[in-house]
């Protein structure tokens, strides 16, 4: 196959190259400034995408006449920074870089293309970050990725002859995030992330990529064309795609989400829906549809059904009780009420009889605890953050229940702490720097206990600790955890590589959400952030009901 590959020598493409080389392809590809070494029998030509000379120039060269696969890669993070900060030029010089030269590049070349009966040529574009989210510091970029992803599928529509498809890498370790290091404070909370992910070394795999790019090139027009196809989370590798893409037009494309969704779908009964989740342990899974569906429709039900009509809930799991709607910043108590907290209340219900002393540490503004309480168990709470003890406080004696209220941390020693409180989202407050944060703040000082004195005086021990958890799990001894179980976040990916230290060294029991329940064999089964799920630490969860 004839294959024209334009920034050929970017790390990801060099990789594709390297792939293709070993198979029998024909390969034109461009550089900027360096060639690509070591491999023969390639077609380097120099190309700078910034100019439209240049392209034009290039896209007159007969060597290119009749590709059947072309691959278009440039792509430029800068500037980095709000939309307000950047310099005009700039910004736009990246969206002429990123979407509408190569466009212009996509136009001259499209009549190149080898033209014969019954076949099909490939074009492949890369996507970037944006697709589900709104990533505000790389506003040229990610809107001139949207623009490319939105192209493939208006091309796919018009050429009945070429296949146009969009593959996001994902995280992959390459240049391109020097750019975020470089922008240092424009980038905000993402420099400390790109960090933490080279310390780490967490990163999509070139292979994969490689490999994706491969499925989609093979993948019929009906299956591949006008998708975007994420290399993390989509399950290209799987052999029945191909099926689910050929009779569904909408998959891995950009539509409008939700936009059937009518009043009346909120007519149910929660706690029998609700069964239906926490009987099917892949529906638990914050990677599966129905989760996700169900994730919604349940926060559209107690914003609308409670929090917004009687500004509280007052009943759930055929428990009376009364918690207010509170705002904590961005974000409120309606909030708490999400499809994983949901199941963790269930799982107290379900397990009333086995547990009857719990500690909820990091108790926020006492919900778990006042399920807990309600549900008969003996609770004891620690909260640091002195605004949520007190509306704890009130909410526990409006309920008429008995908690122990501690005002203070839990961690690996005892004595004081610097506390960050986030303005913007309270439920998110941390100890020392536990994890890193943005926007405004408050800064004081708490009181921190010792996990070590906790050892031994609860059966279920609830953990929300905001990158402290895997301190905590490290005071307690191997033999704790035969007499106590615990259910927890992880909240940062350093917590949970000091958490599969403390699973592996003590060949705990542990179950991951994210992994649909299944046991934890290797630090990957671990969540690390509150959007994959709770974890469980249980020498009899497998029996549990689950």
């Amino acid at each position: 196959m004839k294959y024209i590959i334009i920034s050929g020598a970017s790390d990801i493409g060099n990789a594709i190259i390297k792939d293709l080389s070993t198979k029998d392809n024909e390969i034109i590809y461009t550089y900027k400034t360096k060639k690509i070494k070591k491999l023969k029998n390639l077609t380097p030509i120099k190309l700078d995408v910034n100019s439209k000379k240049k392209i034009k120039t290039f896209a007159k060269n007969k060597i290119l006449n009749n590709w059947e696969s072309l691959v278009i890669m440039p792509a430029s993070q800068m500037p980095i920074g709000l939309f307000s900060e950047t310099k005009a030029d700039e910004w736009y010089q990246s969206v002429d870089l990123n979407f509408t030269n190569q466009m212009y590049l996509l136009r001259l070349l499209v009549e190149k293309r080898l033209i014969k009966k019954n076949f099909i040529s490939n074009v492949i574009l890369w996507a970037g970050t944006g697709s589900n989210s709104a990533p505000k510091y790389y506003s040229a970029y990610t809107i001139s990725k949207i623009a490319q992803t939105k192209m493939a599928e208006l091309l796919d529509e018009e050429f009945e002859n070429i296949k146009f498809s969009i593959i996001g890498p994902g995280w992959v370790k390459t240049k391109i995030h020097k750019q975020t290091i470089a922008a240092g404070k424009k980038a905000r909370e993402n420099y400390h992330n790109t960090i933490q992910r080279f310390k780490l070394n967490k990163f999509n795999l070139m292979e994969d990529v490689v490999n994706c790019f491969n499925k989609v090139v093979d993948l019929p027009k009906k299956a591949a064309g006008g998708r975007n196809f994420s290399v993390e989370f989509d399950k290209w590798e799987d052999s029945n795609l191909k099926k689910i893409l050929e009779v569904d037009s909408n998959m891995y494309k950009l539509r409008r989400d939700f936009n059937h969704f009518i009043f009346s779908d909120l007519d149910f009964n929660i706690e029998n829906t609700l069964d239906i989740i926490a009987k099917n342990k892949n529906f638990q899974n914050p990677s599966s549809s129905v989760y996700k569906i169900f994730k919604r429709i349940f926060h559209f039900k107690f914003t609308l059904d409670y929090f917004l009509s009687q500004k509280k809930i007052s009943k759930y799991l055929n428990i009376n009780f009364t918690f207010p709607h509170i705002e904590l910043g961005n974000i409120s108590s309606t909030h708490m009420f999400g499809v994983d907290e949901l199941l963790i209340f269930k799982f107290y219900f379900q397990n009333k009889k086995k547990y009857k002393k719990v500690c909820d540490i990091g108790g926020n503004i006492g919900l778990h605890s006042l399920i807990l309480g309600k549900l008969g168990f003996e609770v004891d709470t620690y909260e640091p953050d002195p605004k949520h003890c007190k509306i704890a406080t009130k909410i526990f004696e409006d309920n008429n229940i008995k908690v122990n209220l501690n005002e203070m941390a839990v961690s690996n020693y005892t004595g004081n702490a610097d506390f960050t409180r986030i303005i913007n989202n309270t439920t998110g407050n941390y100890i020392l720097n536990k994890k890193s944060s943005y926007g405004p703040k408050e800064k004081l000082k708490v009181k921190v206990i010792d996990a070590k004195k906790l050892c031994g005086k609860y059966d279920l021990i609830k953990i929300d600790a905001e990158g402290s958890e895997a301190d905590i799990l490290h005071q307690f001894d191997k033999s704790e955890f035969n007499k106590t179980d615990f259910i927890l976040e992880v909240t940062t990916e350093s917590s949970a590589e000091n958490l599969w230290k403390k699973i592996n060294k003590d060949n705990l029991k542990a179950y991951a959400q994210k992994i649909s329940w299944e046991r934890i064999k290797k630090i990957e089964d671990l969540p690390t952030s509150w959007r994959e799920g709770s974890v469980i630490i249980s020498s009899s969860f497998e029996n549990s009901n689950n």
